[in-house]
């Protein structure tokens, strides 16, 4: 689809601090996702750029039905039941359909949050001339009338390449709310000017399941099959980055930055054959009473399976911040030599 050599290659991950104003109105998300992708555009150099965004970026879109007050509501359930009574008829029917009053709220408002994700993406693609991967959202994906955490791709011409559906939903925080799962062999591959990219929505970017406690948990990465160059990890975190981490073995006093490091895509990456890059881009802020907190990361992977971090969020919240690495010549880093913690350079607040 994509021709021409890339000599130079930019990768970008968008650590997306949001608060309510961010969902005000469809205008105010439009406005706080142009600005940051407009900010990679001014940094790139290369050839070809990768942006990634956020997972759940597009998800609180849900509550913009209600205006500046709905994303300062302190109760998700709350804010999608008064977002979905507003159109009492078709909650109702989608009730009668879905797995429950969560995904029946989700559907009702999904057309109008579908159509401002993508429309959002779409544009900030065409007008960077980037390949955008837009967060994820919780949306329907075909006619089975489910919803799935699902996250698209979009060429610099504002073609969308691809979608792909969340496959490990977390315990109790997405299971919860009657989601479907992806199958992990149907996660696509989908052709850019930097390569075949695949999209690991958070979770499905892990080597180990959290908890004992999860028999379909199944992992993703093995399903590339080496056919991608480059991962993008849409993530947002809910708990403490810094501080315990929730599902630690008794004894343990792993804190979550570290069981990401050890269990995330970082420590998955060197199992992932002919994957040269990885982005994971961090949700941080607070929406409806849900905190993210994370520090985003672009990873490089040396065929013999090192990796290095290439350049990392200055910070895990508190400001948006754009991690940006450059691939001054593709074909040399095809082939660099690199150690297992290499060099760091770039982000910004």
């Amino acid at each position: 689809m994509y021709g021409g050599p890339v000599r130079s290659l930019d990768l970008f991950a968008v650590q997306a601090h949001v608060t309510p104003r961010t969902y005000a109105s469809p205008a105010a998300f439009r406005a706080a996702m142009l600005d940051l992708a407009d900010r990679c555009a001014r940094a790139r150099r290369g050839d070809a750029a990768v942006a990634v965004f956020p997972e759940n970026v597009g998800t609180f879109l849900a509550v913009t039905p209600l205006g500046a007050r709905g994303a300062r509501l302190r109760s998700p359930e709350l804010a999608m039941a008064l977002a979905a009574g507003r159109r009492p008829l078709a909650f109702a029917r989608a009730l009668a359909t879905s797995r429950g009053p969560a995904t029946a709220a989700l559907l009702t408002v999904a057309e109008e949050v579908r159509g401002v994700w993508e429309e959002t993406f779409r544009e900030a693609a065409v007008r960077t001339g980037m390949t955008i991967v837009g967060g994820s959202a919780l949306l329907p994906d075909g006619e089975d009338g489910a919803v799935y955490n699902l996250s698209a791709t979009w060429g610099p011409d504002g073609a969308r390449l691809g979608r792909t559906r969340k496959c490990n939903l977390v315990p109790a925080l997405e299971t919860d709310l009657g989601l479907a799962s992806g199958a992990p062999a149907a996660t696509p591959i989908v052709d850019t000017p930097a390569g075949p990219l695949a999209t690991l929505i958070c979770y499905d970017g892990f080597r180990l399941p959290h908890t004992t406690r999860e028999p379909g948990w199944e992992p993703v990465g093995p399903a590339l099959g080496g056919r991608a160059r480059i991962v993008a990890q849409p993530a947002a975190n809910p708990w403490p980055w810094d501080g315990p981490w929730v599902h630690r073995a008794k004894g343990s006093a792993m804190l979550r930055r570290e069981q990401w490091a050890a269990e995330g895509l970082e420590g998955l990456l060197p199992t992932l054959e002919g994957v040269r890059w990885a982005i994971t881009a961090h949700l941080t802020g607070e929406v409806l009473g849900q905190r993210f907190e994370g520090r985003s990361r672009v990873y490089a992977r040396r065929p013999d399976g090192a990796v290095a971090v290439l350049a990392e969020a200055p910070h895990i919240g508190g400001a948006s911040a754009i991690v940006h690495a450059a691939v001054e010549d593709v074909r040399e880093a095809s082939a660099e030599s690199v150690g297992s913690r290499g060099p760091r350079a770039g982000g910004g607040a």
